[in-house]
């Protein structure tokens, strides 16, 4: 019993360290320049936490994430952030325009941006689990995403409870707002991660069992 206790405060204290170290790189880089490397190291320390033990040292592995995946991780932040610009730019051209032919692009415009989102919820879990090239990790993310409609309603669902519960404790989002996040969005994907892992071992059994013809 004392032993579940001591874990669950030190989930509970480390969570919020985490927190805080993400929200301090995020601020240093003036959020534009780290924002997206301190969210990577978040996640990729809470995956250790999740993978391996909740006694990994926060700050060591966050800040070795930081610096080792700094460079990728700022060139997914670009992508996002770009993409998110033209989405932007694009709504306020159609929705100030009169032309019937531009307010038809509202629906695939409005579809682009939502699949974008989505994928998203997959991006950096994908990342920060496996060693797969730039643009793979992109695509894993998309299909990802298709493949398993019901774990992404469970992770909208769940983020938006959290957030809006959250809202209503002061300083809750402030030392969780992040890092439950993040732990909600690793759990549901090593949960898939696990379960494409099986389904890969099953099939390779498979064929090494099928005598050769």
């Amino acid at each position: 019993m004392n032993d579940k206790i001591y874990r669950i405060t030190e989930w509970i204290s480390k969570l919020a360290l985490l927190n805080l170290l993400w929200l301090l790189t995020s601020a240093l880089g003036l959020v534009l320049f780290t924002f997206f490397p301190a969210t990577v190291a978040m996640f990729a320390t809470v995956r250790d936490f999740l993978t391996k033990d909740i006694s990994t040292p926060v700050t060591k592995t966050f800040i070795y994430h930081f610096k080792k995946d700094f460079l990728r991780s700022t060139g997914y932040g670009v992508i996002v952030l770009l993409i998110g610009l033209i989405g932007y730019a694009d709504l306020l051209f159609i929705n100030q325009s009169q032309v019937v032919e531009t307010m038809l692009f509202h629906i695939p415009l409005y579809l682009f941006l939502i699949f974008a989102f989505l994928t998203l919820l997959y991006l950096i879990p994908i990342y920060v689990h496996y060693d797969f090239p730039f643009f793979t990790v992109i695509k894993r993310a998309f299909l990802t995403m298709l493949i398993h409609p019901i774990q992404t309603l469970l992770m909208l669902t769940t983020v938006a409870l959290s957030v809006y519960l959250m809202t209503f404790i002061p300083g809750l989002l402030f030392f969780y707002g992040g890092s439950f996040i993040s732990l909600v969005l690793m759990s549901i994907s090593l949960t898939i991660f696990q379960q494409l892992s099986e389904r890969q071992t099953e099939k390779n059994a498979t064929q090494t069992a099928e005598p050769s013809h």
